[in-house]
């Protein structure tokens, strides 16, 4: 997991230094007014689907615990035996930063699409998330997992869509 993260962080890292620097200054400017407003569509999207996620758990009584994986991955990415503040913090970071860098990803490739381009986008996620999870957080309910994750991320898709279209119509010259 470790390894994985600076792999991924390491190659696209250099892949968008090298795309950075061939861009003329015009494009440059679109580009990081984009990353910009993914950040923030990111920022809420993954405030939005913790929400959802909370809610359709408590609301729903169901026995998985939503926020576990951000501990269990803090305490894959630190090691095991690792103190528990240091794998909730690790593990926010992540979860903050995929939240975060997935809705750049949609808001540079995808941005000013509508809800439904979200929701799309959202399910990809999930069955990619879906591929890998249960099996590296050893998932024992795996039918409610898959219901409030499903939920979550379609949340997180509709979110980081309609704020990324919203605010990309605007423009860059309106106020933040």
């Amino acid at each position: 997991m470790r390894l994985s993260a600076l792999l991924t962080v390491g190659i696209t890292g250099a892949a968008a230094l090298c795309v950075w620097r061939r861009l003329p200054g015009p494009a440059r400017a679109a580009v990081s007014y984009r990353v910009s407003v993914g950040a923030r569509a990111g920022l809420l999207g993954t405030l939005a689907y913790d929400a959802s996620r909370y809610l359709v758990v408590e609301l729903g009584a169901l026995s998985i615990q939503p926020f576990e994986a951000i501990r269990l991955f803090g305490e894959l990415l630190v090691g095991p035996g690792a103190p528990l503040w240091l794998a909730l913090v690790v593990g926010v970071a992540f979860h903050a930063c995929n939240g975060i860098g997935l809705a750049i990803a949609f808001t540079l490739l995808l941005g000013g699409r509508d809800w439904r381009t979200g929701i799309v986008y959202a399910c990809g996620l999930e069955a990619v998330m879906l591929a890998f999870y249960p099996n590296w957080l050893r998932v024992e309910a795996l039918g409610e997992f898959t219901t409030v994750s499903l939920l979550a991320h379609v949340v997180y898709g509709v979110t980081v869509a309609e704020t990324a279209r919203r605010r990309l119509r605007v423009g860059p010259d309106a106020s933040a």
